[in-house]
């Protein structure tokens, strides 16, 4: 029988700890750096063991190809469509002049191209078709006078005539300067019996150089065929409220407004002191003689005080 059994006890539990110590022993930053390096070192490792690649962590050569391959693909893309961009640009630029482009130019790059396509469709013989295109036009281009004569068009050959009637008016208030609008309300002007505004828009259809002399010749009596009435009097007040219209009211008029009401005109417009150019006065009434000499004779006749020399033949 062991006389000291405690001692056994404590020595065996003193085995244990060293042996747990041993198997969990913390090491410093230093020692993980020192067992670190030597198991990179060769020797540490043994001949056998396999060396580390330095390049494992880096993509290979192909992978990089792959992607030099895939940037320059996408910067070829680019340009092709900064071209193509650029060349559907000029032909709807260049659909101003050439109606054959704007069909090439494709629907959401239509600018210029659209007004082409829109008087095509108008002219055509189909009213839905023309109220689409037209419609579409005026989005795209809200505030040019002649988009909306063309969709006033379109309205009145669709049969929405108040439509049509309201869409022209806008028209003839916004382009002094578009024949279509001011032919339009010129003729909504006569039969609502509004002769001083049919009036000032012939004064526009006059001054434009695109307005056909037929049409002047067609409207004219009607807006200023009544003597003394307000057409003529209406257009005195034009004539004789700025210079710049003066030649062309001379040079103009005589050859499509009425004689009659020509030469009534132009007097009253001398009489409230009317400063026309003798030179282009002498023009005046050389073609108004072309197209009655009884006419022509009593404008030589009413402009005497002011150009004296008028009274030779």
């Amino acid at each position: 029988m062991n006389d000291h059994p405690s001692f056994q006890t404590d020595a065996l539990i003193a085995e244990d700890i060293d042996a747990y110590l041993d198997q969990h022993q913390h090491k410093s930053p230093i020692d993980h750096r020192l067992s670190a390096a030597q198991s990179d070192d060769p020797r540490a490792r043994g001949a056998g063991a396999p060396a580390a690649d330095p390049h494992r962590d880096r993509p290979c050569g192909r992978q990089q190809g792959s992607a030099r391959m895939i940037g320059r693909i996408v910067w070829l893309a680019a340009l092709a469509a900064t071209a193509l961009l650029t060349v559907l640009l000029q032909f709807d630029w260049h659909a101003r002049s050439n109606a054959a482009m704007a069909e090439v130019v494709p629907v959401p790059m239509r600018n210029y191209a659209q007004a082409r396509v829109t008087q095509g469709a108008v002219n055509g013989a189909d009213p839905s078709a023309a109220l689409a295109e037209a419609e579409r036009l005026v989005r795209r281009r809200p505030l040019p006078a002649e988009n909306l004569s063309l969709l006033a068009v379109a309205q009145a050959k669709a049969g929405r005539l108040d439509e049509a009637a309201r869409t022209i008016q806008v028209a003839g208030q916004r382009g002094w300067r578009e024949p279509m609008a001011q032919e339009a309300v010129l003729r909504l002007a006569l039969s609502a019996g509004d002769t001083a505004e049919a009036a000032r828009r012939y004064a526009a259809l006059l001054l434009l150089e695109r307005t056909p002399d037929a049409l002047l010749e067609e409207l004219g009596p009607a807006v200023l065929g009544e003597p003394g009435g307000m057409g003529q009097r209406t257009l005195v007040a034009v004539v004789t409220g700025g210079e710049r219209w003066h030649p062309l009211f001379l040079r103009r008029g005589a050859r499509v407004i009425p004689p009659a009401a020509f030469i009534a005109i132009a007097a009253e417009s001398l009489a409230q002191g009317a400063a026309f150019d003798c030179g282009v006065l002498e023009q005046s009434v050389r073609a108004l003689s072309g197209r009655d000499a009884a006419a022509g004779a009593r404008l030589r006749a009413s402009a005497q005080a002011r150009c004296p020399g008028l009274a030779r033949e």
